[in-house]
């Protein structure tokens, strides 16, 4: 590890960013966390429930819905951009089993620019990678249904889909709102 450190610091370069108004405050990113910390912990709480998904839909004038489990969706994908720099395209792009811990306390994002038709890997932190692991695990029968690889699945009119920029997008607004 001490060996990569020393070539990267030889090799990379990294300018100090300058400040704008295009960047979140400290306090308005810790705002954002603990709303998306907020929501992650009522999806989790959600799904202790043990809902059977399949049945459940998204749309939210439904009596009952599985709305707080698209919103889980949503703030890990919030806090992975926060946390790893990665934009939009490339978390929507994210395939299960994308990441690993490389040793205790560290793990790897791998993720992919589509445009370039490169890879690349992003450094994740444990806990993120621990809450991303459970997103997956209870939300593996409805992947299963649709047959996908993609992480992050969404409303397609009111029932179970891949989740698109455009749904992210709007879903965006409305954890801003």
């Amino acid at each position: 590890m001490l060996r990569i450190s020393g070539w990267l610091n030889d090799l990379v370069t990294v300018s100090q960013p300058k400040g704008s108004e295009a960047f979140l405050s400290e306090a308005e990113l810790n705002m954002v966390l603990r709303g998306c910390l907020a929501d992650i912990t009522t999806g989790i709480a959600y799904m202790s429930t043990n809902p059977d998904l399949l049945l459940m839909s998204l749309h939210p004038f439904a009596s009952e819905n599985a709305r707080p489990l698209a919103r889980w969706a949503i703030a890990l994908m919030i806090a992975l951009m926060a946390f790893t720099g990665l934009r939009r395209e490339s978390v929507l792009r994210l395939k299960i089993d994308d990441w690993t811990e490389i040793q205790l306390g560290l793990c790897a994002l791998a993720w992919r620019h589509n445009k370039k038709g490169e890879e690349h890997v992003a450094v994740l932190p444990s806990p993120l990678a621990r809450l991303l692991q459970m997103y997956v695990s209870s939300t593996a029968q409805v992947r299963s249904a649709l047959n996908t690889s993609f992480v992050f699945l969404g409303n397609d009119r009111g029932h179970w889909g891949i989740l698109t920029r455009r749904q992210f997008h709007y879903c965006l607004h409305q954890f801003t709102e």
